[in-house]
């Protein structure tokens, strides 16, 4: 199980992504994706990188990754914390 979470922890900071202690998620400013933690440990490897790697056709706005979908106010704030 470690070695899976080393794994995908690997394949996430591969990618460009930084892990927020604070608010267990991890995000990646240039991709414009978020990650929560528990999204991560609940999803395969290949799963992660097809999640990292797909394109959504609202390109430009951030994309979140979740189990249950944050609220806008959630949001609202992870993103001014994102933009400081």
């Amino acid at each position: 199980m470690q070695k899976d979470i080393e794994k995908k922890k690997a394949i996430l900071e591969e990618h460009g992504f930084y892990y927020d202690h604070k608010k267990e998620l991890w995000f990646n400013r240039a991709l414009r994706k978020i990650f929560s933690e528990i999204y991560v440990d609940d999803h395969d490897e290949k799963y992660l990188i097809k999640d990292i790697e797909e394109t959504k056709e609202h390109f430009g706005e951030w994309q979140w990754y979740c189990n249950e979908e944050p609220s806008e106010e959630v949001k609202k704030d992870i993103l001014n914390q994102l933009h400081q």
